[in-house]
């Protein structure tokens, strides 16, 4: 089965996508509201449903969905909204849009429904997570409610004739109960309601960066007896590198963070990746001191990398077996969609393709050694497996130096980026917004600035 997702420029859009994906056994095809026109899909693609993301907005604002309104006008297909979706099809055959007269956004409410048709099978009632400041205030003829809140807000939606369906609440939220039931349950109506099931081909466009033929890469993997702690092997190994990468696990309790990774591009395959998105340019340094610069998007580049140096490794309780690690820049929303509004002084982008992996299991108390290579590479692989497992023998037992007292520096050095009143009025802007329906969540920040230097690790180390 192929489902057509329609994204409304939201977060979620891809927590969708892999639960369908999970569900249907294909991919759907992601389509941004304002991309195609409705006409041009139908004309081109066979789908075998719709799903209507959530999104920031109102769906009385044609730019805020596009193309959602003519596909629960016009589609004869069942089409499933989500969220603003939801609030969609409600618009469409005359009901009403209201703002809540209770913001809920990231929070668990009990949904009781009709146990039928979308919520078979499904706990009565049963817990979701909602994020919305809008609600269906009044229900037109041709739907019915199928779904409310113990508040009574209304929670899902069904036509009385066609196959349209929408949910206020987010079924893709790792936090709502039996998600995966409700779009199993859109599935087997939608096989219901369709004569033909056809999956349409992917239509992958061209990378920027053609991929080359891929290299035979190995996992070479050892397992110490001796326990180490990661603080002291990265102060002792790493402390003074430019370059190295240490995953630091935060907590590690049962179901948390398990396991801690210190990675560093040490061997021939490894990689120091900068990215300007505003170039389009990819600078890579490699191993052996050489340098190179192309016109990419990182993501290409790191795409096309993964799949030249794919590996499969031997079975692990932990899944990172090297590769890149680092960081990407808010910048980069440039690249996906968004308008640039900054400009950073740092690279958009900072990754490295490690190739020598320490693993540290903090549940066994074991340590894993792991080194990628290609034939040729092979041998200095075991090297560095040996030569590790003897310096981590020498650190086992002990614990890392305590961090000196950091130094104070008068409270004169800093300076905040805006004043109080500034930053209120943003508060005030941001509040409304939410209130709007144009976002559920928003990242303020401000920025203290000082010219004092600091040594990165005892800072971390400190904190």
């Amino acid at each position: 089965m192929r489902t057509l997702l329609i994204d409304n420029y939201d977060s979620y859009t891809y927590n969708l996508f892999h639960l369908l994906g999970e569900v249907n056994g294909v991919e759907p095809l992601v389509v941004r509201n304002d991309e195609a026109s409705w006409g041009d899909l139908v004309a081109s693609e066979q789908f075998d449903n719709v799903v209507i993301s959530p999104g920031p907005g109102r769906p009385e604002r044609a730019r805020d969905v596009g193309i959602s309104l003519a596909a629960l006008d016009q589609s004869g297909i069942p089409v499933l909204g989500v969220c603003l979706g939801h609030q969609a099809l409600a618009h469409v055959y005359g009901g009403k849009i209201d703002y809540a007269r209770e913001l809920f956004h990231g929070r668990l409410s009990a949904v009781q429904h009709e146990q039928e048709g979308l919520f078979e099978g499904l706990p009565q009632p049963f817990m979701a997570v909602r994020y919305h400041s809008l609600v269906v205030s009044e229900v037109p003829e041709q739907l019915r409610v199928i779904a409310r809140s113990r508040g009574g807000v209304v929670m899902g939606l069904e036509h009385r004739e066609r196959p349209l369906w929408g949910v206020q609440f987010h079924p893709e939220s790792v936090c709502t109960e039996d998600g995966l039931q409700l779009i199993e349950n859109f599935r087997k109506l939608s096989l219901a309601r369709i004569e033909r099931s056809t999956p349409v081909p992917r239509h992958a466009s061209a990378a920027a960066v053609a991929p080359q033929p891929g290299a035979q890469i190995a996992v070479h993997h050892l397992r110490l007896g001796e326990w180490c702690e990661p603080e002291l092997v990265f102060e002792q190994r790493y402390g003074d590198r430019e370059h190295a990468v240490w995953l630091d696990s935060a907590r590690a309790e049962p179901g948390l963070a398990r396991f801690s990774f210190i990675a560093a591009p040490d061997g021939p395959l490894g990689q120091i990746v900068t990215a300007d998105s505003a170039a389009q340019s990819v600078r890579v340094e490699r191993s052996d001191g050489s340098v190179a610069e192309q016109k990419a998007s990182i993501f290409d580049y790191c795409a096309s990398e993964l799949e030249r140096l794919s590996a499969e490794g031997p079975k692990l309780p932990f899944g990172f077996i090297g590769g890149f690690a680092g960081y990407l820049g808010y910048e980069l929303g440039g690249e996906c969609g968004a308008t640039l509004t900054h400009s950073s002084p740092l690279p958009d982008a900072g990754l490295l393709f490690c190739d020598r992996v320490i693993a540290f299991d903090h549940h066994e108390r074991r340590v894993h050694l792991l080194a990628l290579a290609d034939p040729a590479g092979a041998e200095a692989a075991e090297l560095w497996l040996k030569s590790t497992t003897e310096a981590l023998r020498e650190l086992g037992g002990q614990s890392a130096a305590p961090v000196p007292p950091p130094s104070v520096a008068p409270a004169a050095l800093f300076t905040i980026r805006e004043d109080r009143p500034a930053y209120l009025e943003r508060i005030a802007e941001s509040r409304r917004l939410i209130h709007e329906g144009e976002s559920y969540e928003v990242c303020l920040t401000t920025e203290l600035t000082s010219p004092t230097p600091i040594d990165p690790l005892p800072t971390y180390r400190r904190l």
